[in-house]
Order: C-alpha cells, then structure tokens, then sequence
C-alpha cells in the first residue's frame, strides 16, 4: 500500500511539474510574440516627411501603428488617443490598413492563464486534504 501511494504522488508531482510547464511556456511565448521594434511618434513623422515610410496599420483601438520603411524593416509607434495620425499618413501618401480590435485575445492573455491557476490550486487543495484525511483515517 505504501509503494503505490509513493507511485500515486509521484505522478501527481510529475503531472503538476508538466502542467507548469506548459504554463510557463504559454506565458513566454504570449511575451515574446515578435513584435517589431519600437520608435517614437516623432520620429515616424520625420519618416514621414522625409518620404521613408511605405505602408502603415493603424490599430482599430486607435493608440498604435505598424509600419515599415521604404528598405522594408517594420516599427511600431504609438500615439495619443484622439491624434489625427491617419491624416498625415494619407497626406504623405502612404498605404494604410486598419486591423480589428484586439478583443479575441482576451482569453489567451487573461482569463485562460487565471482558469489554469485556479484548477491547479483547486487540484493541489483537495490533493492536500485527500492526504490529511487518509492520515487521520491511519492514526
């Protein structure tokens, strides 16, 4: 009975160590999510006066744009709510497209990771009681 019960908290110490893992790694990978390298707002618009910039997306939240230069590397600046940037990017000719809000992420950056923590401190708290009951149980 004493070797399976070591088996048992074996596999749960072997089954909650993968399950943080799995959690560390979804954390690192939202957090490195490759985005561009950021620049000002005031240099965007020295790029833009100077004719560099190529193509911008503007952000439907309406506080950050993607852009890339004219040899193609791409930046990312944010600017004030309310500030008329699409204006000057249609003035100084540049192509621009407007991505949805950000909303669908949601789920993958908050709520899923705090679901997650909470099963593994629900599953840890009755695994902590199962085991001080069998002890009284045993005394």
């Amino acid at each position: 009975m004493d070797s399976r019960a070591r088996r048992r908290n074996t596999l749960y110490f072997i089954a909650l160590a993968g399950l943080l893992a799995v959690i560390y790694a979804s954390y690192r990978t939202l957090g490195m999510a490759g985005s561009p390298p950021e620049k000002s707002l005031s240099e965007l618009l020295t790029a833009l006066d100077q004719k560099q910039v190529a193509r911008a997306t503007l952000n439907a939240d309406g506080d950050r744009v993607d852009w890339s230069d004219r040899g193609g590397v791409q930046y990312r600046s944010f600017y004030p709510v309310g500030y008329q940037l699409a204006d000057k990017l249609h003035e100084g000719q540049v192509s621009i497209t407007v991505t949805p809000p950000s909303s669908t992420n949601l789920w993958l950056t908050v709520l899923l990771p705090n679901i997650l923590l909470f099963v593994v401190i629900g599953g840890f708290m009755v695994y902590l009681l199962k085991t001080v009951r069998r002890s009284e149980l045993r005394a």
